[in-house]
């Protein structure tokens, strides 16, 4: 596995890749402007990434349901992490989708 012991060059990469990303959705409104550009922006573009991630994880981890379990709290994470911290996210802090809601 290329990242396995490479940490900093996975970083790297990610943060290439979200900047790479946003360019991307970035020029696409500016070249679009209106109303639908940020519709497919805004909702569209989220569907599509978590659709080909659950793709990636079907085809790579489809035997071992827990590696999905485990990502899946790594995603939830990230959005707290990233996201302000309001109410709205209190709830998603507490779900351990490995062993349900914390109490």
């Amino acid at each position: 596995m290329y990242y396995e012991d490479n940490q900093e060059q996975f970083a790297d990469d990610c943060v290439e890749l979200i900047q790479i990303i946003g360019e991307s959705l970035d020029d696409f409104e500016d070249k679009f402007k209106g109303e639908k550009a940020h519709a497919v922006t805004t909702e569209v573009v989220p569907v599509v990434l978590a659709k080909l991630m659950a793709r990636h994880f079907r085809h790579f981890y489809y035997d071992e349901p827990e590696d999905i379990l485990k990502y899946i709290n790594y995603i939830k994470d990230i959005f707290v992490d990233v996201c302000d911290d309001k109410d709205e996210l209190d709830m998603i802090k507490q779900v351990d989708y490995l062993k349900g809601v914390q109490a």
